[in-house]
């Protein structure tokens, strides 16, 4: 990593809209920590999980989805 051009980028101020945006987005969608998944489908049926979970977590929601 280049400490001198991260600096320089992070202090510029650069992203800081886009890093609010996003996370102003995931809040105003129940994202409490990270990491966390969107589990759906384009119309917007889906699960939130939040966390490291195991791959069994995952399952039944997919699988719910899949029908």
């Amino acid at each position: 990593l280049d400490m001198t051009q991260f600096n320089s980028c992070f202090d510029s101020g650069k992203y800081t809209q886009a890093v609010n945006d996003s996370f102003n987005s995931g809040a105003q969608q129940g994202v409490s920590g990270t990491p966390s998944f969107f589990i759906g489908t384009p119309n917007g049926t889906g699960q939130l999980i939040v966390g490291a979970q195991p791959y069994s977590s995952f399952v039944p929601v997919i699988e719910g989805l899949l029908g």
